[in-house]
């Protein structure tokens, strides 16, 4: 019950930051893909929906590092394009030209800076993320063996309780009962 709460806690959350993303964009659909597969596990919370909701999940984090290396390519080219100005301005002149050269490196600069910023926030956020996910998905894994195996267990304990109460009738009626029939096994 706990893991609904956190998926829903974590749709209302993504469905509040969604807006942030341009609707013209691939990542978006992707986006809105892996949210509308959380919510169909929540309405119906069988392994194949999980399936689904991961894969979905993994295309919209494929998508976010395209968008990613996008924008560190755009500041790869800012740099370029700041080292192009500088060598203009690294050429002698007093010209009209060379004040342009002037004001297109410092502004070439400035884009450089903006951008090398934006993509090392962007690559650490990136990194923090995937972090994240692994450690919360090694730790669901984790949680899920454990069921599992607490699961199979109480099954155990159910089985041994209806031997064990049988054997009990048995004694005190003196009698041998038929073979009873629970989950395909014959007691």
């Amino acid at each position: 019950m706990l893991k609904l709460f956190e998926v829903l806690y974590a749709l209302y959350c993504a469905r509040r930051v969604v807006y942030l993303i341009p609707e013209e964009t691939e990542l978006r659909r992707l986006t809105l893909d892996a949210i509308h597969a959380a919510e169909a596990w929540v309405l119906e919370p069988t392994a194949e929906n999980r399936q689904k909701c991961r894969d979905a999940a993994d295309v919209a984090w494929a998508a976010a590092r395209a968008a990613y290396n996008a924008a560190y390519d755009a500041a790869r080219a800012a740099g370029a394009a700041a080292d192009a100005a500088w060598a203009a301005e690294a050429a002698p002149a007093a010209d009209p030209a060379a004040r342009a050269a002037d004001a297109a490196w410092a502004a070439a600069r400035a884009v450089h800076a903006t951008a090398r910023a934006d993509a090392a926030r962007a690559a650490y956020a990136a990194r923090d993320a995937d972090a994240e996910r692994k450690t919360q998905r090694e730790w669901y894994d984790k949680l899920m063996s454990r069921q599992l195996a607490y699961l199979a267990r109480l099954a155990d304990i159910e089985r041994l309780k209806v031997i064990r109460q049988r054997e009990i009738l048995e004694h005190c009626t003196n009698k041998m009962l038929p073979p009873l029939k629970i989950k395909r096994v014959l007691l």
